[in-house]
């Protein structure tokens, strides 16, 4: 019965050193990975590059939709105008402008679902 007991403390022990060098393990890799993020998002000159190049990358691709599909989203989303103030605008109806800004919307989503993974 003693040494029965005696090998159950001993394994108990040798297991909880286990425990305390795997959390060791876990809390320096924690410390790493916030040591690299602290570093790559506080780096305002990074950030400011990355988004220039996305908001080029934008530009571009708003560049290449039709002229009145372009013109709508840009009133709408870059603009903040309502459906019918570009409307009076652009002298088309409600409607058209909605179409024109979907269509823009399902143009730009393959692009704008790979920026959004880039900033994520």
């Amino acid at each position: 019965l003693f040494k029965i007991v005696q090998n159950k403390c001993l394994n108990y022990l040798k297991h909880c050193e286990t425990v305390r060098a795997y959390e060791a393990q876990i809390h320096i890799a924690q410390l790493r990975a916030d040591y690299i993020n602290e570093k790559t998002d506080a780096n305002e000159i990074f950030q400011q590059i990355e988004l220039h190049e996305i908001q080029a990358k934008l530009e571009e691709a708003i560049r290449k939709l039709p002229e009145k599909c372009g013109q709508a989203f840009l009133l709408r989303f870059f603009e903040e105008k309502s459906y019918k103030e570009i409307a009076e605008m652009m002298g088309i109806s409600h409607r058209t402008v909605e179409g024109h800004i979907n269509r823009a919307i399902n143009q730009l989503r393959p692009l704008l679902r790979h920026l959004l993974a880039i900033l994520i």
